[in-house]
C-alpha cells in the first residue's frame, strides 16, 4: 500500500548525519511545520496525560517498525512536509532527531524561566 501511494526509492537513503544537516539547513532557510502539526500550548496538568500518550505512541511505533524488512525500510517512500519524500529509515532518523531537537528547545526554555 505504501509503495502504491508514495512510490519506491530510486537511490540510496541518506545517512543520519546527512539527513540532520539537510533538516537544519531547511530550518535555517525559514522552513516551518505546517499549521496542522503545530501543537497547542497545553496547561501543565495536561502535560502528564500528553507525556503518557507520547510514550504509548512510541511503543506502538517500535512494534510497527519490527514488521518492516530492511529492504522496505530503505525502499519505501513517505512524504515529509519539509524534506520531501523520505525512505522509512530516513523518516525514522528524522523522528529521532526531531525529538532531540525539541528536547533541547524545552531545556533551553526551562533554563530561561
Amino acid at each position: 500500500m505504501i509503495s502504491q501511494t508514495f512510490g519506491r526509492a530510486d537511490k540510496p537513503g541518506r545517512a543520519y548525519d546527512n539527513l540532520v544537516d539537510e533538516y537544519k539547513l531547511k530550518l535555517s532557510q525559514g522552513g516551518k511545520a505546517p499549521a496542522r502539526f503545530v501543537p497547542e500550548n497545553n496547561a501543565i496538568p495536561e502535560r502528564d496525560v500528553l507525556s503518557e500518550k507520547l510514550a504509548k505512541l512510541i511503543t506502538a511505533l517500535c512494534v510497527q517498525i519490527e514488521t518492516f524488512t530492511e529492504e522496505e525500510l530503505d525502499g519505501l517512500l513517505i512524504p515529509h512536509p519539509l524534506l520531501g519524500n523520505l525512505t522509512l529509515r530516513e523518516m525514522l532518523f528524522n523522528a529521532i532527531y526531531h525529538l532531540e531537537h525539541h528536547h533541547e528547545i524545552a531545556k533551553e526554555n526551562l533554563k530561561n524561566k
